[in-house]
């Protein structure tokens, strides 16, 4: 598996909206071919600054498929225009001996 991991500044008043928006997106996504996983996290320390994770099965499945998608329209109408900046990458895990998930 493969995580599209962003982190995104909103107006720190906007936030109630964009958890709203995500919520309306998160089903979109996952019923996007190759979407495990689609979870927000609010920074504490950060008013304004979220964590969007979105777990696919291939990174072609994001980067390749996706943005052709319907739902990806739809999902950039509800978040993008509550963005201000956003920053993003792809990671995969790194298996660590005893460690527990």
């Amino acid at each position: 598996m493969v995580f599209e991991i962003n982190e995104v500044e909103i107006a720190a008043d906007e936030g109630e909206a964009f958890e709203r928006a995500f919520a309306e997106a998160a089903p979109l996504l996952l019923q996007v071919r190759g979407c495990g996983s689609a979870s927000l996290f609010r920074c504490i320390e950060r008013p304004g600054t979220y964590q969007v994770r979105v777990g696919w099965e291939r990174i072609e499945d994001h980067v390749e498929d996706y943005p052709t998608t319907e739902e990806a329209d739809r999902i950039r109408a509800l978040l993008l225009p509550l963005i201000r900046r956003a920053r993003g990458a792809h990671f995969e895990e790194v298996p660590v001996p005893g460690a527990h998930p």
